[in-house]
């Protein structure tokens, strides 16, 4: 019983793994990095204030 739990909970934890790889690739999860997107901002979807 508790190999067919480990083994499940082992693919499990690949899959995450593998997951987060694709998504952030092989480097370290860093906060100064994550939030930083290597796309440039689109700033025509922003909505400017209307000027007076």
């Amino acid at each position: 019983m508790f190999k067919n739990l480990k083994r499940k909970w082992n693919r499990y934890l690949e899959r995450m793994a593998a997951a987060n790889e694709k998504s952030f690739g092989g480097q370290r999860l860093d906060c100064c990095t994550m939030d930083r997107s290597t796309q440039p901002h689109n700033h025509a979807t922003q909505v400017k204030p209307s000027q007076k």
